[in-house]
């Protein structure tokens, strides 16, 4: 009876001694050591020299080429825009792809909320893009982030009004901004006809948690 008693002691303190590292385990999973916060990660240029976006098929979209340094969850751009003609029917998007060079490739891995375009004046003023599903990047990887309009509300399409579309602001090359991400266009199918600006680079902010 004896040997029987100690035993199920020996059991009742190793199942509770068990019950208390998962508890453990899932704690450290679970907390702090786990970034939930979305943080600004880079900053480039802030001057306004002006870009059109949305006039020509060319740049149905337009914006950057961004190669993140390790694994990494992007959940906001912020970039400066103005309207150019009237935009104020339009919705906003900014949308991320993979690349194939300077190419887009295949359908968008994140499409941001959307912003009114009755929010654009005829001034820049920064404008917030935020991904409520934040998007995996894998690090020393390439993406295009680029922002577009889109009347029917699909967030799918980048339509191209010659009279009526986004003025995007960025700094020509300069000294300081050599290794920015560079400047470039899109049609709404993903091939680059903007020019390609490499040495160029969009007004940004990027956002991201890692």
């Amino acid at each position: 009876m004896k040997k029987l008693i100690l035993s199920i002691s020996i059991l009742f303190i190793f199942c509770l001694s068990f019950q208390a590292s998962a508890w453990n385990v899932i704690h450290v999973l679970s907390g702090s050591n786990v970034s939930t916060t979305c943080t600004q990660l880079h900053t480039y240029a802030t001057t306004t020299s002006n870009w059109g976006v949305g006039q020509y098929v060319g740049r149905a979209r337009g914006g950057t080429i961004y190669t993140p340094t390790t694994d990494r969850e992007f959940c906001k751009w912020v970039i400066s825009l103005k309207e150019i003609g009237d935009v104020s029917a339009q919705n906003i998007y900014v949308a991320i792809f993979a690349t194939s060079g300077v190419n887009l490739t295949g359908s968008a891995l994140g499409i941001s909320d959307v912003v009114a375009g009755s929010v654009l004046t005829t001034s820049y003023q920064e404008i917030t893009f935020t991904f409520s599903t934040p998007v995996s990047l894998t690090g020393s990887t390439a993406y295009g982030i680029g922002v577009y309009q889109d009347r029917d509300s699909t967030s799918t399409t980048a339509e191209v009004d010659v009279d009526n579309y986004l003025g995007i602001a960025f700094q020509e090359s300069a000294s300081g901004i050599a290794t920015a991400p560079g400047m470039y266009g899109w049609t709404d199918g993903g091939t680059e006809q903007g020019g390609g600006y490499s040495t160029y680079t969009v007004s940004q902010e990027i956002w991201g948690m890692q």
